[in-house]
């Protein structure tokens, strides 16, 4: 398939056609602002224009809108993966395993930073202070890190771990 093919603008039909499979009735009720969404998207992604603002910023409205347009982005990227042929990669829907490592990937560097210029007495007090929330154990190892090593692996972040392999613990950040 050529590029021009590839690129080609969506008809309202092939629109239709893409937001009825993303909604089907067994599908629970989006708001009417969260399709609106997903439609402008496919419609916006498919000519290459620019996302209308049709709700005023910090509505309820404005927040399903940009919701169901990260939806119909999605929707756009399987729908151009599909006809290129290209490898099959499961697209996540907003607030699901991929935003979750992209802000553990997030907060792993602002730990290093904040790890690299605290003094000895102030990391101590935060390490108490995380042992007390039951963030990390008294071990210094991180109490979730399995199921959080197992996101970023299911979503391609992070390649699956030796089987031995080390626990992240406060002197291992230390000495990064």
């Amino acid at each position: 398939m050529n590029m021009l093919e590839l690129i080609k603008p969506l008809t309202r039909i092939e629109i239709a056609d893409l937001i009825a499979t993303a909604f089907p009735p067994t599908r629970p009720p989006r708001s009417e602002a969260y399709r609106l969404g997903v439609e402008k998207a496919l419609e916006t992604a498919s000519s290459g224009t620019m996302l209308p603002d049709l709700y005023e910023a910090g509505t309820v409205a404005y927040d399903a809108f940009h919701a169901g347009a990260d939806e119909g982005r999605a929707i756009w990227a399987r729908h151009i993966a599909t006809k290129a042929n290209l490898p099959h990669r499961q697209l996540a829907p907003a607030n699901a395993p991929d935003l979750l490592a992209a802000e553990l990937i997030h907060a792993s560097a602002i730990i290093t930073s904040f790890v690299a210029h605290v003094t000895p007495e102030q990391l101590g007090s935060v390490r108490a202070e995380l042992e007390l929330a039951g963030v990390i154990r008294k071990t210094g190892t991180i109490s979730r890190a399995v199921e959080r090593t197992a996101v970023l692996v299911q979503t391609g972040f992070l390649f699956k771990p030796e089987h031995n392999s080390p626990v992240l613990t406060k002197s291992a950040i230390a000495t990064q």
